[in-house]
């Protein structure tokens, strides 16, 4: 009987918290002129350390059927290895009845297993972005952007005619190459053979 009365107070208190907010949010939209219609999320909205701890309970809650499922399935292993069980494990078999201590030590397997899950995420892709940045940082100080000075179009000039004239002025230092020579010897048959 008290659970029932239990149940109905949840619900009512429930029904009650619900329809507040709308109340609430009823009165302040009729004298507002803005839409209905709820904005989307901003990138910056939430900082990224809350993205990695949302991720990282997502990944812990989603994963903890998975992990129950495998522990039951490794506990009837090993009561069936151990001689404790005749046959092989089913983890659907409703008549299989596992007693108090055996309940809260596979539940506490389930949820530690899922919290391992969780933070080796959570550290994966925490390493993951820390590698991410020290890439980027390396490359913005690898390619550091020139400073550009303009310069008047008789500077221009100038630097054109210096240009020029260094080049002539190393055409006319070389000597004659030596790649010129042994290419005229490769031409000429060498004696002996047919002219």
């Amino acid at each position: 009987m008290s659970l029932k009365r239990v149940l109905f107070l949840v619900l009512f208190f429930s029904a009650i918290l619900t329809a507040l907010p709308q109340k609430a949010f009823a009165d302040s939209s009729s004298s507002s002129s803005e839409s209905d219609e709820p904005e989307p999320y901003s990138p910056d909205e939430f900082p990224e350390w809350s993205k990695k701890v949302r991720r990282a309970e997502i990944i812990t809650l989603g994963s903890v059927p998975f992990t129950t499922l495998g522990v039951i399935l490794a506990y009837g292993t090993y009561q069936y290895v151990k001689g404790e069980s005749v046959s092989f494990p089913n983890p659907f078999d409703s008549s299989k009845s596992y007693d108090e201590q055996q309940i809260k030590m596979i539940l506490g397997y389930s949820v530690a297993a899922s919290c391992a899950i969780g933070l080796t995420d959570f550290m994966i892709s925490f390493i993951k972005h820390k590698h991410t940045q020290h890439k980027l940082e390396k490359i913005r100080k690898a390619t550091e952007q020139p400073t550009v000075t303009p310069i008047t179009p008789e500077e221009a000039g100038n630097l054109m005619r210096q240009g020029t004239l260094n080049a002539q002025n190393a055409q006319q230092e070389e000597p004659a190459s030596p790649t010129n020579s042994t290419s005229t010897a490769a031409d000429e048959p060498k004696s002996g053979q047919g002219e």
